[in-house]
């Protein structure tokens, strides 16, 4: 702080000596905020996170497509033809009736939470994708094959629809 006797001083010196006592804050000068744009210099923002692979696959637009193709594969299994599937039951018969002989396979990988947000199961997450439930795609599909049992089976990410002679 400066130590100027006022009632010493002319008019200007007198105003020049009161602004510098009003403005001197501190042992170094006025103080001020440090913020990012603050007087002590500009700093950047810190950088924002990485990206994955993972964080793409779960943004909501990639799994809303994800699950409305993967709706259309479970659809896809009651479109099945009986004309469609004779190579394959055409092979179960050649080797003798074997049970359980796979006529028709699909791999589809559960997302962690689905578009709406909800962890499901492989079984819930087919209800979810079509509207309808495995049982119900499988019952569709038997209609249209006689003295054959259809039915399915999960193993890990993969649903098999097999066959049994009735």
């Amino acid at each position: 702080m400066y130590v100027v006797s006022i009632s010493s001083c002319s008019g200007d010196l007198k105003s020049f000596a009161m602004s510098q006592q009003m403005a001197d804050d501190g042992p170094t000068g006025p103080t001020g905020s440090t913020d990012y744009m603050g007087p002590t210099g500009m700093t950047a923002p810190p950088p924002p996170p990485p990206l994955s692979i993972a964080d793409l696959l779960a943004d909501q637009s990639v799994l809303e497509v994800k699950e409305q193709a993967d709706g259309q594969t479970f659809s896809a299994i009651g479109g099945l033809t009986a004309e469609g599937l004779k190579p394959k039951l055409l092979q179960w018969a050649r080797q003798g009736f074997p049970n359980a002989f796979c006529v028709h396979e699909v791999s589809v990988s559960v997302p962690s939470v689905c578009s709406d947000g909800v962890s499901r199961s492989l079984d819930d997450y087919i209800m979810f994708c079509s509207g309808k439930t495995i049982h119900q795609h499988v019952a569709t599909l038997q209609e249209k094959l006689l003295d054959i049992t259809v039915t399915f089976s999960f193993t890990g990410s993969a649903i098999q629809i097999v066959v049994l002679k009735a």
